[in-house]
């Protein structure tokens, strides 16, 4: 009876051991900015109060991330913007909630004057 009790125990502490773990790995995955393509750099972001460089621009949606930090944050706002055709991201939000770090914006592309 003992061993059975012995090995139970190892047997759960492991287990419970690998679902930590994969819980950990399961939170949302950080960007560097030096991975992003020269195309996903030109995207502009704008905070509150700030405009953009154009006057005539179509809005294309709004875009949410989650990230370890505000500048892999930035930088995936910055991927998903471009893989719009976006060429600037007004910054809507941004919180930190138990070490995630999340931001939204909504993604414009500039268009030329007739």
């Amino acid at each position: 009876m003992r061993n059975f009790a012995s090995s139970f125990s190892r047997r759960l502490a492991l287990l419970c051991g690998g679902l930590c773990l994969s819980a950990v790995a399961c939170g949302p995955g950080n960007l560097k900015p030096s991975d992003l393509t020269p195309r996903e750099l030109k995207v502009e972001i704008f905070e509150k109060g700030q405009l953009p460089s154009c006057t005539l621009y179509e809005e294309l949606g709004v875009i949410e991330v989650e990230s370890g930090n505000f500048d892999s944050s930035l930088a995936k706002l910055r991927r998903a913007a471009a893989e719009r055709g976006a060429t600037g991201i007004l910054l809507l939000s941004h919180t930190t909630e138990k070490k995630i770090d999340k931001a939204s914006g909504t993604a414009m592309r500039c268009l030329p004057r007739a």
